[in-house]
């Protein structure tokens, strides 16, 4: 895993400066992966604070997508791939958090209290309160959501292991 001193979490890059799927590790022990965005055929940007999906094996690996009702980039049946860390829009390479205390606010339905499980919601990148299916756990809420803004504060993302 590389040093975080080098990167800047928060860049959007339009050349790809680092290999796919390279990951760093920052002081606080957060692990983030470095990707490519693709906004799907709804042209879907990726949102600071949402969760990207992979896209299925006619895609390169670690190219993501918030755009998860894309026909023709099918994305809802790939894995979690980690929360954004800026803006990106189609082409755009990033960062995305898959480990550890969340860097960046991340958007929900306004009904997460301390201590839920969540999942990714099922038409964009915001977070649910999972609800007992077999989807992916992809974090857990140390405190509730600030309704007014529709974000956690602070969860713990739990997509990939250390």
């Amino acid at each position: 895993m590389g040093d975080y001193g080098n990167y800047d979490l928060d860049r959007v890059y339009t050349k790809q400066t680092h290999p796919l799927g390279a990951k760093v590790e920052d002081q606080a022990g957060r692990v983030f992966k470095y990707v490519k965005y693709n906004d799907g055929d709804n042209d879907v940007a990726g949102v600071a604070g949402y969760l990207a999906v992979g896209l299925d094996s006619a895609y390169p690996a670690h190219e993501v997508t918030c755009d998860f009702a894309s026909s023709t980039v099918p994305a809802m049946t790939a894995t979690e791939s980690g929360f954004l860390q800026a803006a990106l829009t189609n082409g755009t390479f990033g960062w995305v958090q898959t480990w550890g205390p969340n860097r960046k606010a991340m958007l929900t339905d306004e009904n997460v209290a301390q201590g839920n499980r969540l999942m990714r919601h099922s038409t964009n990148g915001a977070v649910i309160v999972h609800d007992n299916t077999a989807a992916k756990v992809v974090a857990i809420a140390l405190e509730a959501d600030a309704v007014a803004v529709q974000a956690v504060g602070t969860a713990f993302i739990t997509i990939e292991t250390k």
